[in-house]
């Protein structure tokens, strides 16, 4: 989906689904778009609140490709730790949560292999627009 440019923006436990054969299937591709390197960055909050990335709740233009990375970190945070890793009961709350990066892990979390643990420190990263991937295509 990324190779060919084309973000989400909606991702979240509800929209990534297993086929009979197990195979991830990505659902509910109304807020998709396509977005080229060197474009525009994004300024349209559309997803989940609890699913945002930072700069999308404090209203920030984003690469919505890495907005879509920030939502697939959090979907895995709720899969290991069976919980949300902010407290999304108010926009502002949250939105400090994750600037002060207050999460914790289940203590059954910390057997996983050591890149379960390098992808969630991803969600560390307080200016992630840099990170990870960083329009490098």
């Amino acid at each position: 989906m990324h190779e060919n440019h084309i973000a989400h923006r909606d991702l979240k436990c509800e929209n990534i689904l297993l086929d009979k054969g197990f195979h991830v299937r990505i659902g509910d591709f109304g807020f998709a778009r396509l977005y080229l390197p060197g474009e525009e960055k994004s300024r349209t909050f559309c997803g989940s609140l609890s699913y945002a990335p930072p700069e999308v709740i404090h209203g920030d233009p984003y690469n919505p490709l890495l907005g879509d990375l920030w939502s697939i970190g959090i979907v895995l945070f709720i899969m290991l730790n069976k919980s949300m890793p902010f407290d999304d009961s108010g926009t502002r709350k949250m939105y400090e949560s994750q600037m002060n990066r207050t999460w914790k892990f289940r203590h059954k979390v910390f057997n996983q292999p050591d890149y379960v643990f390098e992808i969630i420190q991803a969600l560390k990263l307080r200016n992630h627009n840099n990170a990870i991937l960083a329009d490098r295509r």
